[in-house]
């Protein structure tokens, strides 16, 4: 994961590591705020790279802040994988 990822993350109070073989795990980010643009592309960019992301230590999130979540990576169809 490249630094200025990490640095971007840390901006707005995460940490990302490295997942292997494959993957990454971020912690601390609160995605019952609404999340920045220039974060969310950075975060696509890992997925694309490490295949996915684990998001840990959310809380309880209501449901309106889960589909909110879900859309940032598409929409509300049910998808087979």
């Amino acid at each position: 994961i490249l630094a200025q990822t990490k640095a971007l993350v840390g901006k707005y109070g995460g940490e990302i590591k490295q997942i292997e073989p494959f993957g990454a795990e971020v912690l601390g980010l609160d995605f019952s705020l609404k999340i920045k643009e220039e974060l969310w592309k950075q975060l696509q960019k890992v997925i694309s790279d490490r295949g996915f992301i684990c998001f840990r230590n959310q809380g309880i999130l209501s449901a309106e802040e889960q589909i909110r979540i879900t859309e940032l990576w598409g929409s509300k169809e049910v998808h087979s994988t």
